[in-house]
């Protein structure tokens, strides 16, 4: 199941999660969005990801692209697809929906490992799920992250604020918790209700097990980026 999150997607625009992580602004219908590279720390490979926003049928799909510096050997890691109606083909299903485009989040600190958020759902609308993905530079394989046991400590802590059920919140991929370190920062805060005060960092395992509360302020946690942007493709 698809973990249900609310974005805000217009015509013409894609809008960023997270400071420095962005999908690509769309530049107008039948037009293909190049977002600028993301370059590993060990200057070994690039990844970056297009888009393209279409009227006829209304769909935008996207593609995400690893290549490797030395060979110039480029890999689609992923490939939107859509039926002849617009309608998205997710993981073998096909949804109502007709928004499914891939981000660049970072690089590790080895050079090994990179995430990747995935986005589908209506286009033009405010209704959306998001899904994290790690790409495995030497296996050259991805693995989806298993957000249950992140949700569920987050709804234990909801529910310890008497927050449960009152609001609506997100949860939203950050980064590496640190160097020399293969554990990743997920943030938690409300959508939607300004009046509902209440951030939460989270570290998971690349499993998505062993979530563990970090901080409960923004200023209490630096998130590091690993990646250096360079130019589009």
């Amino acid at each position: 199941m698809r973990t249900r999150v609310f974005l805000s997607t217009v015509a013409a625009l894609l809008l960023w999660i997270g400071p420095g992580w962005t999908c690509p602004a769309l530049q107008g219908r039948g037009k293909t969005a190049k977002f600028p590279m993301l370059r590993s720390p060990d200057n070994g490979a690039v990844a970056w990801s297009e888009a393209v926003s279409r009227d006829k049928p209304r769909v935008d799909l996207g593609k995400l692209f690893v290549r490797d510096e030395k060979t110039k050997r480029e890999k689609i890691v992923f490939e939107a697809q859509s039926t002849a109606d617009g309608k998205i083909i997710w993981r073998g299903q096909v949804l109502e929906d007709n928004h499914h485009v891939f981000c660049v989040l970072d690089w590790s600190w080895d050079s090994r490992y990179l995430l990747i958020r995935e986005s589908a759902g209506i286009a033009d609308s405010d209704v959306g799920g998001d899904s994290y993905w790690i790409y495995d530079r030497d296996d050259r394989a991805t693995r989806l992250i298993e957000l249950s046991p992140l949700r569920q400590a987050v709804k234990d802590y909801l529910a310890k604020k008497d927050l449960l059920g009152r609001i609506g919140y997100e949860i939203v991929l950050r980064g590496w918790e640190r160097e020399n370190s293969d554990r990743l920062v997920f943030e938690a805060h409300p959508y939607f209700d300004v009046s509902a005060d209440f951030v939460a960092f989270w570290s998971i395992a690349p499993t998505g097990k062993d979530p563990k509360l970090l901080a409960e302020k923004e200023g209490e946690i630096v998130i590091k980026r690993f990646g250096q942007i360079v130019e589009a493709p």
